[in-house]
């Protein structure tokens, strides 16, 4: 969690955790936010989706991979 330009949390928990944990605060966001929007970076236009969760039923991590399935293919090859 050091080298981020961004980090946001989908629970006010995940955010005090990250807080706790990393020491700086991440933008609470509930989806479906358009959260892809204003992540990319200014120097080489790429977009970084890093997810961190715990490997548990409820978190359902599939479904991740079916969202970014669903994503255009442009905004898919800007990511790393």
């Amino acid at each position: 969690g050091r080298r981020h330009d961004v980090v946001m949390a989908n629970s006010s928990w995940t955010r005090g955790h990250i807080q706790q944990v990393w020491g700086r605060g991440a933008l609470l966001a509930y989806p479906p936010c358009g959260a892809m929007k204003g992540i990319t970076r200014k120097e080489t236009g790429k977009v970084t989706v890093l997810s961190l969760a715990q490997f548990r039923p409820e978190k359902d991590q599939m479904k991740q991979l079916e969202a970014w399935a669903l994503l255009p293919p442009e905004t898919r090859r800007k990511a790393k």
